[in-house]
Parts: structure tokens; C-alpha cells; sequence
């Protein structure tokens, strides 16, 4: 709890990041569902707009990290902290605790249901899936465009399950993401060399 409480500022700001995302996505996906939804254009703009919203996330993710690796690379160099190359992981880590939290429990539900227990899973797991949907929404296109084939009748079970799992994987990702961009920030390697930074670290 120590780590969170010295990093809880930059933690909330990355979340604060993903539900700023999450809901630019919605209203991309909105306006896509404005075309005539009895043809293929809108499930080929979805998955537009989903590549799109996650990759722009995903460097949101990575420029902030680095910087903090740029400034914590700072302080090393003058002995003011010691060395952490995990730090960038797990702020993201915590940052994605609500993330791991509901698509595990989303996850263990619709297995329940699989296998024929399905009174209050089936609830839990959809009130789980509808939060992460929303707060994950930028994933949401190219989940839908890869499993779409699992679906099976009405409850689609198994294309929940992998839902699931695919929200929780798009989530360790973004984690791993966060870490790189730390990484390089400490190493003062820019993977984006061609954006300048006139930034001056304290």
C-alpha cells in the first residue's frame, strides 16, 4: 500500500486516462451506428475506430510513462531514489485493478453458466460485462470483430466467456505498455524520437 500511496496521484490519472478514452470511443462508435446498420459499413468502421481509440490510448500510455521514467531517471542519477525498473508495471497494475476485477468476475460467471449454473452468475456476469464494456469500450470493436463467430443463440455463453478473457488480456497489455514506456523513459530512449520534448524534468 506504501507504492500506492506515494504513486496514487499518477495511478488515478492513468484510469482517469482509460475512462477519457472509453467514452471518446462511445461517441465514435455512436456516430458509426448512424449508418444504415443492414450493411457491413458499420462493423468495418467499428473496428476502424476500436484499432484507432486503442492505439491512441496505448501511446497516451506509453508518453506518460516515459515521462515519469524520464524524471525518476533524473533523481536516480543524482542519488535522490533508488533504481525501480518495475514501477511504470506496477502503477498500471494498480491503475487496472477495477479492469481485472470485473472481467475476472465476468470470467468465473459465464463458466458457471457453461456448466448449467446459471441463477446468479448469469446476473453477476452481466452486470460485470456491462461495466467493462463501457470502461474498456475502446477494445470493444476488435473483441467483437475476432470472437463474432462464437456467438451461440441467444445467451452466447461462450462468446461472453472469451469476451472476457479478451478484456482482461487488452488490459495486461496496456500494463505492459506502461511498463515499456517507463523502461525507455529511463533509459532516455524515445520510441516516438520524432515528437519533441521541450519538457524540463525537476
Amino acid at each position: 500500500m506504501k507504492f500506492f500511496k506515494e504513486n496514487s496521484y499518477d495511478i488515478i490519472k492513468l484510469y482517469i486516462t482509460q475512462i477519457g478514452i472509453a467514452i471518446f470511443s462511445f461517441m465514435m462508435y455512436s456516430a458509426v451506428g448512424m449508418i444504415n446498420p443492414d450493411s457491413t459499413v458499420p462493423i468495418v468502421f467499428s473496428v476502424i475506430v476500436s484499432v484507432f481509440s486503442t492505439g491512441f490510448f496505448f501511446a497516451l500510455l506509453y508518453c506518460s510513462a516515459w515521462e515519469w521514467g524520464g524524471k525518476d531517471k533524473i533523481r536516480i542519477d543524482a542519488g535522490k531514489m533508488s533504481p525501480h525498473s518495475l514501477k511504470g508495471l506496477k502503477m498500471s497494475l494498480f491503475a487496472n485493478v477495477p479492469n481485472f476485477l470485473f472481467t475476472v468476475l465476468g470470467i468465473i460467471s459465464f463458466l458457471f453458466c457453461l456448466f448449467g449454473i446459471d441463477s446468479v452468475f448469469a446476473v453477476i456476469g452481466s452486470i460485470c460485462a456491462l461495466i467493462f464494456r463501457f470502461t474498456e469500450m475502446m477494445y470493444q470493436g476488435i473483441v467483437q470483430a475476432i470472437f463474432q463467430g462464437l456467438k451461440d443463440g441467444e445467451k452466447n455463453l461462450l462468446f461472453l466467456t472469451v469476451e472476457s478473457v479478451a478484456f482482461f488480456a487488452f488490459s495486461l497489455l496496456s500494463a505492459l505498455v506502461t511498463h515499456f514506456g517507463y523502461v525507455m523513459g529511463t533509459k532516455e530512449k524515445k520510441l516516438f524520437a520524432f515528437i519533441k520534448n521541450n519538457k524540463k524534468y525537476e
